[in-house]
């Protein structure tokens, strides 16, 4: 009798960008599968896994045949399709609604084209996976997991397989090889070691069936005739062992039929399984903070879309083909920031492909809406030839009411106002709602800088209130005797400070401090900029380095350089600031509105750094933080630097991004990573002398962040954050 039964499990990893682009990684797909298919036909015992739907999908439109071939080894049992997402995508850095949009993308297509439904996750190399992963995978009907990252050199298991239970109802089994060399691939000569080690292994875990994985990856490849001439030698050597071709499928189901046949339990594990390759939290910010935006654009336009479209069907429209492109560019190597450069000038084209085309459809769909439900203008109106208010449409695609303020820019008159030359802040204007009642605004400066002296176009603060999944109508422009009620509770301004009814914010050493109730948020070194040493690669420390997991090494602390109020009330206060280090600087806007609990601040970050990371730093215990994670929330504890998605509560107070992903908590500090400047692609660290070498995130960085005592409801308002109501001009009757 065989002491145990080896899998064998071939595969052919691809990277479908990395170190070349994504039409190169396509094309190599196809001749990966080309060249295995030729490859079975001399040896009809061998199987293949392949995963990935955008690969079989290329395939099918590039090479009907090799895709029937494909088809017919499905068929003989032969060729197991994998995974079922779209692509492997990242399972720290990814958003819930992206992770999900994978699964749905990836099963629709394989059951569909290839009439298949994969129950086993496949994520070869993605670079560790957070605690909401189990329940994601429930919710889609999977079963299984398997991963090599993190490896057993950094994350210890008793075995190979355990269950994996999630935060709420899911519970997987996975394989995770327990070799610290068991990775998806080997190389030409490597299949008497993979063999050696996985029988190690084997005996150390205890079951008769055991997994084997290999064959080239990476960049393609699969496997090759020495790995069979070799598999066939080691298999003489061994005949003990009972070695066949298999499947993850199979492999796990006959695990799954020794549990339920043995006395033999295995381990339970809850939680995420983290950390490796940790400065790909940071790496490639410009990117982050782009396919962020990028899926809060989708959602906002899809729903308003969606939402009309109930009432007008000839306004829908299909997003499949944008959500397939944020699915893509959630790849493993794509957002975690480890592709060349030339990679990522091609990827946010393609981001910036799915947003325009987004707000096309957004666009469409109000101008329909607002053409059938446009109601008269309101009285009185400007005399004689002069124009008439603009009206504007404002839609709130939120699922809750919408509470804030609204920033609105529009021209007063088809040319400038020379009546009011010389004095442009005396032009009346005014606002009001579809009942003609006046509402309350605050202009504030346009975004262009033309004639300065003769009043054009204005831009105004406006406080709106929009229903659910509902909209509101506004009218905006130049009358004379134009009213605008007075506003309660104004944002108060002073030297160095500003406040509202909840909140103070004043500006000391250097240094952000706010106040909630009286209540200083943070210790006497407040919230400032600093840059700290990190010149490892572009993955961080590739094997949990202890300085790699903490970068605290401060090399400059910043200092504000110039500050300016730029906006006194009564709605919104807004202090201007230039923050400098020795090569770099920012300008950063902090700005307050009456009655909010909430601070918002803009940043444009100039960054001219080699081996460096921007940190937000903020003096505040952080001894256990609530991190937004896919799938979920996390609580952790101190442990270097972790990654997050949107928000993060820290009890008191609650900080919310559209670009932050890396963050680092200790007993007495917490901090955000803006940037950090590694070099593309490169895997040792930083040689300072090599200067032509390009570095990520060099030059202008925008983004933004809040700063709320809200901290109950965060997941609402960091919607509200990211999406502000959908508006467009329309056409006065």
């Amino acid at each position: 009798m065989s002491r145990f039964r080896f899998h064998m499990i071939s595969n052919a990893h691809l990277d479908p960008v990395w170190l070349w682009n994504r039409r190169d990684g396509l094309n190599e797909g196809l001749a990966t599968c080309q060249t295995v298919l030729k490859l079975m036909e001399n040896f009809p015992k061998l199987t293949f896994s392949r995963g990935e739907a955008v690969i079989y999908d290329h395939i099918e439109k590039s090479n009907p045949q090799i895709f029937s071939q494909i088809r017919e080894r499905i068929k003989e049992g032969r060729w197991e399709v994998a995974g079922g997402t779209w692509l492997q995508n990242d399972n720290n850095l990814t958003p819930t609604n992206i992770i999900a949009k994978n699964f749905e993308l990836g099963l629709e297509y394989f059951e569909k084209h290839l009439g298949v439904r994969p129950v086993t996750a496949w994520y070869a190399d993605s670079f560790g996976h957070s605690a909401g992963i189990p329940d994601l995978l429930s919710d889609y009907g999977y079963m299984n997991f398997v991963s090599t990252r993190p490896s057993a050199a950094t994350f210890k298991m008793p075995k190979s397989l355990f269950w994996w239970q999630g935060v709420n109802r899911g519970k997987i089994l996975v394989y995770r090889p327990n070799s610290i060399d068991h990775v998806y691939l080997i190389e030409r000569h490597q299949m008497k070691e993979r063999l050696d080690a996985a029988l190690k292994v084997a005996e150390a875990d205890g079951f008769f069936n055991a997994g084997v994985l290999w064959g080239l990856g990476d960049h393609g490849g699969g496997p090759t005739k020495r790995h069979l001439g070799d598999l066939a030698l080691w298999q003489k050597e061994h005949p003990e062992i009972d070695v066949i071709f298999s499947s993850f499928e199979i492999y796990l189901k006959e695990v799954r039929k020794e549990l339920e046949n043995s006395q033999e339990k295995l381990p339970v594990y809850s939680g995420e399984l983290n950390f490796c390759l940790r400065g790909c939290y940071g790496s490639a910010a410009a990117f982050k903070r782009e396919f962020r935006r990028a899926d809060a654009s989708l959602r906002r336009s899809e729903k308003t879309v969606k939402q009309i479209a109930k009432s007008y069907p000839e306004v829908d429209a299909d997003f499949k083909p944008l959500w397939k492109i944020l699915a893509f560019n959630s790849f493993h190597d794509i957002i975690p920031g480890s592709s060349i450069k030339s990679a990522y000038t091609e990827q946010f084209m393609q981001l910036h492909h799915a947003v325009d085309t987004a707000s096309d459809f957004e666009f469409s769909a109000l101008n329909r809406m607002a053409f059938e439900k446009k109601s008269p203008l309101t009285k009185p109106q400007p005399e004689g030839d002069k124009p008439k208010l603009t009206p504007f449409l404002l839609y709130n695609s939120l699922s809750h009411k919408y509470t804030g303020l609204v920033e609105i820019e529009t021209v007063m008159d088809w040319r400038p106002i020379g009546a009011y030359k010389d004095r442009p802040a005396e032009l009346p204007t005014e606002i009001r709602d579809a009942n003609g009642i006046p509402v309350p605004h605050q202009l504030i400066p346009t975004e262009h800088n033309a004639w300065q002296k003769v009043p054009w176009s204005k831009r105004a603060l406006i406080p709106v209130e929009i229903p659910p999944e509902s909209w509101i109508y506004l009218e905006f422009g130049y009358i004379e005797g134009a009213r605008n009620p007075q506003i309660k509770n104004p944002v108060n301004t002073g030297k160095n400070f500003m406040r509202n009814d909840k909140i103070k914010i004043y500006f000391k050493k250097n240094a952000i401090h706010i106040e909630a109730a009286e209540k200083p948020l943070f210790g006497e070194k407040g919230l400032r900029f600093i840059t700290v040493k990190d010149d490892w690669s572009s993955w961080g420390g590739m094997a949990e380095e202890e300085n790699s997991i903490d970068l605290s090494v401060i090399m400059e602390e910043w200092k504000i350089s110039k500050s300016l109020c730029v906006a006194s009330g009564p709605l919104r206060a807004v202090w201007l600031m230039e923050i400098k280090g020795k090569r770099s600087r920012l300008i950063l806007k902090i700005i307050l509105d009456n009655h909010s609990n909430f601070v918002d601040f803009e940043g444009t970050l100039f960054w001219d750094e080699i081996g460096r990371r921007l940190k937000l730093y903020f003096e505040t215990p952080a001894n256990e933080c609530l991190y937004e994670v896919p799938g979920g929330t996390v609580k952790r504890m101190p442990n270097g630097e972790v990654p997050g998605l949107r928000y993060v509560s820290l009890g008191d107070w609650g900080l919310i991004s559209d670009l932050f992903h890396s963050y680092s908590q200790k007993a007495d500090c917490f901090t955000a990573t803006v940037c950090r400047s590694a070099r593309y692609a490169e895997t040792t660290k930083i040689n300072q002398s090599e200067w032509w070498k390009p570095v990520a995130d060099q030059g202008e960085i925008n983004f933004k962040f809040r700063i709320t005592g809200e901290t109950d409801k965060l997941e609402e308002q960091t919607e509200a954050f990211e999406n502000s109501p959908a508006f467009i001009r329309t056409i006065p009757e």
